[in-house]
């Protein structure tokens, strides 16, 4: 009597086979989202050195005046109303920067790859029906020497018969070393805010957003980018000569 070949696996089998896969699974899985997280650090990074890149070449077409954070009146650059805006509103940065639409923008909206694939709460709660986001939940230039000013005269001598508060690029101090733009949860960030963050869950706040894997994303003045962890960033970790030298651009 011939014996019928068995050419099917046996339950055994199959339970030692999905067991196999199961662990290269737990093996792959961090490594391959290890490289998604540094991917997007990368982009990130890029994002943000193209961001000072249009900073510097404004300045140079400007009276080495870095863009606006806050626009204050119109003056010999704006020819925009008197109400205040930001930097992601003002039409003179957007089309200098190339974000749509570059006329001005209330809601600081920004094409999809102007915003940080980290920027989770950008991206879910600040998506718009034409597939753009609002930038300043993605990212937000530093105004620490205008908001806490050390030396008070630094706020009250920018403000009369200038049209915005900006930086003056030849008067910072060891740009290499002073934060210019970074991931936050608003248009702007400062030294006050870097120790408030806790996650991706409220916007429109100064705070920095350590948002890449414990770290954060800056670009500084002489247009280099990098990570840095939040112990190297938040006041609350630095000695205050550390966080000062840091955070204040004229300092």
């Amino acid at each position: 009597m011939k014996r019928n070949n068995q050419t099917g696996f046996t339950l055994v089998e199959l339970l030692i086979v999905i067991g196999i896969i199961a662990v290269l699974v737990s093996i792959l899985l961090p490594a391959l989202n290890k490289a998604r997280q540094q991917a997007s650090t990368l982009r990130c990074l890029s994002t943000l050195r193209q961001f000072q890149l249009y900073n510097q070449m404004y300045s140079m077409e400007n009276r080495n005046q870095y863009f606006p954070i806050l626009e204050q009146s119109p003056g010999y650059v704006f020819t925009a109303p008197t109400t205040s805006k930001v930097w992601s509103q003002e039409p003179v940065v957007r089309k200098f920067m190339q974000i749509i639409p570059m006329n001005m923008a209330w809601d600081s909206e920004a094409q999809r790859e102007y915003i940080c694939n980290e920027a989770t709460y950008c991206l879910q709660a600040g998506g718009y029906n034409n597939g753009r986001y609002k930038i300043a939940l993605s990212y937000g230039m530093n105004y620490t020497d205008w908001a806490d000013p050390a030396d008070l005269s630094l706020w009250y001598a920018a403000t009369p018969n200038q049209p915005a508060i900006s930086y003056k690029a030849s008067r910072i101090r060891k740009p290499s070393e002073k934060i210019a733009w970074a991931d936050a949860m608003g248009p702007w960030t400062r030294k006050a805010s870097s120790n408030l963050y806790t996650g991706e869950a409220t916007g429109d706040g100064t705070r920095i957003a350590y948002r890449h894997q414990g770290g954060v994303n800056i670009a500084f003045f002489d247009g280099h980018a990098e990570r840095l962890m939040r112990k190297e960033v938040d006041q609350n970790m630095l000695t205050t000569a550390r966080a000062n030298a840091l955070w204040y651009a004229y300092k």
